[in-house]
């Protein structure tokens, strides 16, 4: 009862052990080469310090408005990245206002924790 069961299991796996191995070379080789221009290099950062917060989950935002502690995130909000040892890194290039403020928003109390106001002529 068992020996036929045993036959087409060796079998099978006998299939599998040359199939599979062919089909993904196949699969590779068949694959249309990727453009050289098509992936980047180095994405360039910038980091930008705005100090310790107690929230592990607080995301960065760049808002022209004024902003309260407590209140929900105004509507022009751009998100920047999340807040790690005091710091968030963002791309550098990305357009960001000269006039407005860092936003620190907890995402478990979905408020804002912190605003950073940005002196125009210090940056």
């Amino acid at each position: 009862m068992i020996h036929p069961l045993r036959r087409i299991h060796r079998a099978t796996f006998t299939v599998l052990a040359v199939a599979l191995p062919t089909l993904f070379v196949v699969g590779i080789a068949a694959r249309a080469p990727i453009p050289a221009g098509a992936l980047p290099t180095a994405v360039a950062t910038e980091t930008l310090e705005l100090g310790e917060s107690d929230h592990a989950d607080a995301l960065v935002y760049w808002s022209a408005r004024s902003v309260e502690v407590g209140a929900g995130l105004p509507e022009d909000a751009l998100l920047l990245g999340a807040l790690r040892a005091g710091r968030v890194a963002r791309r550098a290039g990305d357009d960001v206002p000269t006039d407005g403020r860092f936003v620190i928003y907890s995402l478990a109390d979905q408020e804002v924790v912190g605003v950073v106001e940005v002196d125009r002529e210090a940056r």
